[in-house]
């Protein structure tokens, strides 16, 4: 039976870079704590978010004041928050803690994140 000749080398970079790859997804898994920076928007579904995002866009100042009164809020700065998950656009799912020891989860921009 033949036995196939092992490249050593080959070998040791694929492993070498298996385990730099699994080290970079953990990085990214990890939730990211930071601060709230001022002036964005944050919505309690991704839903009303993107409809924020879209009367925005559209300066429907009718739809900013009714996402405002329902589901939505200006952020202000320097609330502590924990990254959960976030997009190819860059939204992002967050939780937002409050002094009291509460907390709530949050769409809005990845931009609103400071460290």
């Amino acid at each position: 039976m033949l036995r196939p000749k092992t490249n050593f080398a080959g070998r040791l970079f694929l492993w070498a870079l298996i385990i730099a790859l699994a080290q970079i997804l953990a990085d990214y898994a990890r939730a990211d704590v930071g601060h709230t920076l001022g002036g964005y928007p944050a919505c309690s579904t991704e839903a009303y978010f993107e409809e924020m995002v879209s009367a925005v866009a559209s300066n429907d100042q009718a739809a900013i004041i009714y996402l405002r009164d329902v589901a939505c809020v200006v952020l202000d700065a320097g609330r502590r928050v924990t990254l959960l998950e976030t997009d190819w656009k860059g939204v992002a799912r967050v939780r937002i803690y409050f002094k009291d020891g509460g907390s709530i989860e949050m769409w809005t921009v990845r931009e609103a994140i400071g460290k």
